[in-house]
């Protein structure tokens, strides 16, 4: 008895990645300054609401999957946002303290549309591509 429970419990707790849906999402025409990172992928659980990016930026603060929302989830798209905290600095050395981030993935393509503001400026970085589901 106490086998199964247990067996149930670790089921339960996985159930949310099992779940989920995961893209793996080319920025093709990525914005000028690294912002928009070239590969950018995303896993999104529609039945919680939850969604976790990856790229080589939040690989610099967390290894593995970095925790974003899903703010969207229609027939039509996916928009997920994360907001990337850490200091960081571009090719031209110049910085942020907070990057707020948003992925769109139109489902009938899997066109993406990328955009991230920095914080305290009014510039917008934005980037274009093509995902592809990787898991489902």
């Amino acid at each position: 008895m106490k086998r199964i429970l247990t067996a149930a419990i670790a089921l339960m707790s996985l159930s949310s990645f099992a779940s989920a849906a995961e893209f793996s999402c080319g920025m093709a025409k990525a914005g000028t300054g690294g912002w928009i990172r070239p590969v950018i992928q995303v896993k999104i659980d529609p039945s919680t609401n939850e969604a976790w990016v990856r790229d080589d930026l939040t690989n610099r603060s967390v290894q593995g999957w970095y925790d974003a929302k899903l703010k969207v989830n229609n027939d039509k798209r996916y928009t997920v946002t994360w907001t990337y905290k850490d200091l960081t600095k571009d090719k031209k050395n110049q910085s942020a303290p907070s990057l707020d981030y948003r992925l769109t993935i139109v489902k009938s393509t899997l066109k993406a549309n990328a955009t991230m503001d920095p914080r305290g400026f009014n510039n917008r970085w934005t980037g274009r591509g093509k995902c592809k589901q990787v898991k489902s």
